[in-house]
């Protein structure tokens, strides 16, 4: 038989119909974050974009003691 399908990543939709009931509440909390948006703007710790939050894994520098018979 055929094996079943699984998903490594699923991202939701982020569309809304205006004929939809969810349409309401949905403007309404894009509202809400643009006042947010509009009330951050002189904010010097805010910045309108994505941020890398993982860190590098810190590599040894090797160094030689001696310098190298030439």
């Amino acid at each position: 038989g055929e094996t079943s399908t699984f998903w490594l990543l699923e991202l939701p939709g982020t569309c809304v119909a205006t004929e939809t009931p969810e349409h309401d509440s949905v403007t309404a909390a894009n509202a809400e974050y643009e006042a947010m948006l509009k009330s951050k703007m002189g904010n010097d710790r805010f910045m309108p974009r994505g941020m890398q939050t993982l860190n590098a894994a810190v590599k040894n520098k090797d160094v030689q003691a001696t310098p190298v018979a030439t």
